[in-house]
């Protein structure tokens, strides 16, 4: 088992969901994906994944796909008009 396996089930890898990638976000996301964790991404403005899916993230088309499949969540917001 790699050191990233998930505690939920048993000898599958851990996929974290992340959503938010501003400033702050990407910059967490990308510390992320460099020490070998699966990330499936959103943003609202979807250029802002091209940095982590250079770095092996997977870009979920929508927040549903976000959600399904994924162990733990990190959700970043900052504007009330981000959320929805």
């Amino acid at each position: 088992m790699s050191q990233h396996d998930s505690g939920t089930v048993p000898g599958q890898p851990l996929v974290m969901g992340f959503a938010g990638l501003g400033t702050m976000g990407e910059a967490m996301a990308l510390r992320l994906a460099e020490a070998g964790v699966r990330l499936v991404v959103w943003n609202r403005t979807r250029e802002r994944c091209a940095p982590l899916q250079a770095a092996g993230a997977e870009s979920g088309a929508a927040t549903p796909v976000l959600v399904e499949g994924v162990d733990p969540r990190i959700t970043l917001y900052l504007a009330p008009r981000s959320r929805g």
